[in-house]
């Protein structure tokens, strides 16, 4: 009889994110370079890169103990809850599926109305029902994004269809 082992969440989770930081690292050297600067603009998702790979070691040493000790405790008979299900992934499964959904409508229809269709639709699926207070939510953080980003800051925010 072959027992199963289990896995630790974390374990699964840290070396998702080790996985993502080596990806960006490794795309960080396709970013053009130039010779006269200082510090290139490669510079910054290569630090932060770098960064999560090494959070993320850290973590999957962590992961590792943890399933050692998940597969002891199953061993010995002790009763153990499963750490992964789809009851406790669901919520955050959502969250992402919202976020994919607003990083693809960004080119599409711009980042302002994007990010007030967002806005919108995230905080009501939280539970906040007030559809006026809602507005006024979005509405001061549309204008606090511009007033920061476009007035202050200059910079050019992503334009699609409608502006």
């Amino acid at each position: 009889m072959v027992k199963k082992k289990y896995i630790h969440q974390d374990l699964l989770v840290s070396a998702s994110m080790l996985s993502i930081g080596i990806i960006f690292f490794v795309g960080s050297f396709f970013i053009p370079r130039f010779e006269e600067a200082a510090l290139n603009i490669s510079a910054f998702p290569m630090i932060v890169s770098l960064a999560l790979i090494i959070f993320s070691l850290f973590n999957v040493t962590m992961g590792i103990k943890k399933t050692r000790e998940l597969n002891m405790k199953i061993e010995l008979g002790e009763d153990v809850i499963k750490e992964i299900s789809i009851e406790r992934l669901k919520y955050p499964l959502i969250c992402i599926i919202f976020m994919t959904a607003y990083v693809i409508l960004i080119p599409t229809i711009g980042f302002f109305v994007s990010s007030m269709v967002f806005l919108f639709a995230f905080i009501y699926y939280l539970g906040y029902r007030k559809p006026f207070k809602i507005l006024a939510i979005i509405i001061g953080m549309e204008v606090f994004i511009y007033y920061l980003f476009v007035v202050v800051l200059n910079t050019r925010l992503p334009k699609g269809m409608f502006f």
